[in-house]
């Protein structure tokens, strides 16, 4: 009987002047026992959203319609988005609306990608009338319905580097060569090497003149390590290290791009590299032995061509 008593006044309490912890709490650990109804009126009346999906979520016998009216009035998308995703029993068509009313592009792009019969047309046209490059890219990745066209439009109109870069990676049926264009405006040497790098199509030898003109060393070396250079092609990205690099970079290049030409990287890199850099000591002590492993795997080659070309002149002897 007291405690009966006692559990009444306390759900009084949470009631008539609970805040959100309190009525969550109290409906949680007496789910069975309290009256839902009037907590939830309780909750919808205080109007935090996040509380008001938690309560609908996790509360059995929650008054779901009640809750959403409260969210959909706070004007937050993250949890109009949250409710329709995972509360049984949503009206998608209002908590659509009301998304669309806050002008939340991500959330946007959310529910028409998360949420079962949403309006995917609806959306879509919020997203292009904000001409945003970033959702346009989002939308185009991951609506199979969405007009790739005009979203690339907008993305190419915009001149953002990096969004048109993703857009010729992920969007099927992309413009390639309009995309790369703008990469190409950009004057971006890392965007650049990844153009050429990721994307299926793309113009290697404009993007490799692009990184020359550029003189930017560190996507040079990338180039020139990732990229099947022919002679000429490795040397003008050489020269660029030789005139521009550090040290670190004159001995990476010669560490891993195939064909380099050791001695001049050697001799730049003796020229700049700091006796009082731990680091700059051992690669110059790295240099060193692969100079010389260079030179001798050289002059190997060499001995056994004239070995050759004797044992040759004794046959025709």
């Amino acid at each position: 009987m007291v405690l009966n008593i006692m559990f009444h006044i306390e759900q009084s309490s949470a009631v008539r002047k609970g805040d959100k912890y309190d009525v969550y709490e109290f409906a949680k650990e007496y789910n069975k026992y309290a009256n839902i109804n009037k907590l939830s009126k309780r909750m919808s009346i205080l109007g935090d959203p996040e509380y008001c999906y938690k309560f609908a979520h996790d509360i059995q016998g929650a008054d779901i319609a009640l809750l959403q009216d409260a969210i959909i009035k706070s004007g937050d998308a993250e949890y109009c988005y949250k409710f329709a995703c995972d509360v049984k029993g949503a009206d998608i068509n209002a908590l659509q609306d009301a998304i669309i009313k806050s002008h939340n592009l991500k959330f946007c792009c959310l529910f028409a990608i998360k949420v079962i019969n949403s309006d995917k047309a609806r959306l879509e046209k919020e997203i292009l009338n904000a001409e945003d490059p970033e959702y346009c890219f989002y939308f185009a990745k991951n609506i199979k319905s969405a007009n790739i066209e005009k979203h690339q439009n907008i993305v190419i109109k915009s001149k953002d580097a990096f969004f048109c870069y993703r857009f010729a990676c992920d969007v099927k049926g992309a413009d390639i060569n309009a995309l790369q264009n703008v990469v190409l405006q950009s004057g971006n040497a890392e965007l650049c090497y990844k153009f050429a790098y990721y994307v299926k199509g793309a113009d290697l030898d404009k993007l490799y003149n692009k990184v020359i003109e550029l003189k930017n060393v560190q996507y040079c070396c990338e180039f020139a390590e990732t990229f099947d250079c022919n002679d000429k092609e490795r040397k003008k990205l050489q020269d660029i290290v030789l005139k521009y690099g550090t040290a670190k970079e004159c001995y990476e290049f010669a560490c891993y791009v195939e064909g380099a030409d050791i001695k001049s990287l050697y001799d730049k890199f003796v020229k700049i590299y700091s006796i009082y850099d731990d680091e700059e000591k051992e690669m110059c002590r790295k240099f060193i032995r692969m100079k010389k492993n260079f030179y001798y795997a050289k002059n190997t080659k060499n001995n056994k061509n004239v070995n050759k070309t004797n044992k040759n002149v004794e046959y025709e002897k």
